[in-house]
């Protein structure tokens, strides 16, 4: 569970994308995540977003005590006036490689593929509305 931190985490929950729900989180992560290898070699998993509902969504699903990182826009730009960011960050070699291995990857904007060959057909659907929500 999770690195050597306070905060627990179900690294391996990526896996093997085999249920709905998992099928869903991939295709919202496949829109709105990131991965990073960073050069220390910790490699991270992140997810900002204008909602923080999906974000705590994600953490029951990732059986997680970890705290999202909240950020007021409106003091780095007036684009953003009122608005907040919220942020998970995930510090996993684990988890990064299991989202690699089902298509997430680094700087995926023109990169990322539909998992055809990753996810069953039958998951197809939860997926796109992962992507799409």
């Amino acid at each position: 569970m999770g690195n050597k931190s306070k905060y627990k985490f179900n690294e391996n929950y990526f896996e093997t994308i085999n249920t709905p729900e998992k099928a869903y989180w991939l295709g919202f992560i496949a829109a709105d995540g990131y991965i990073t290898k960073r050069t220390q070699g910790q490699h991270v998993f992140g997810i900002s977003l204008h909602e923080k509902e999906p974000l705590e969504k994600l953490l029951v699903c990732l059986e997680s005590n970890k705290k999202i990182l909240e950020y007021d826009c409106s003091k780095m730009s007036n684009k953003y006036s009122n608005k907040f960011e919220y942020k998970l960050l995930f510090v996993s070699n684990k988890m990064v490689s299991d989202l690699e291995k089902n298509g997430i990857v680094e700087r995926k904007t023109f990169k990322l593929e539909f998992p055809y060959n990753i996810i069953s057909k039958e998951l197809y659907p939860h997926y796109i509305r992962g992507y799409f929500d």
